[in-house]
């Protein structure tokens, strides 16, 4: 909090299922930042890590499918030369 009050944006993250910086703070968190009433420039969420990691898994083919094989809007895909 320190930081923030110095006009520093912080970002405080939690992977605990346990809705722990939920309870300091006495205010909902989501997947997304939220701002915490009252502190000026501090910012919380709550990461779920299991949808983290769908997440990264779902970029991480993105990236696979871009990169190696050329599709059109119907889906079809053809290997990339």
């Amino acid at each position: 909090m320190a930081i923030a009050g110095e006009g520093k944006k912080v970002l405080l993250i939690s992977t605990v299922p346990a809705p722990n910086l939920q309870d300091i703070f006495g205010q909902t968190l989501f997947n997304t930042p939220t701002k915490i009433e009252g502190i000026d420039n501090l910012f919380a969420l709550n990461l779920d890590p299991e949808q983290a990691a769908q997440h990264y898994k779902e970029q991480d083919k993105q990236y696979f499918f871009h990169n190696r094989y050329r599709c059109n809007w119907n889906f079809l895909c053809t290997k990339a030369n």
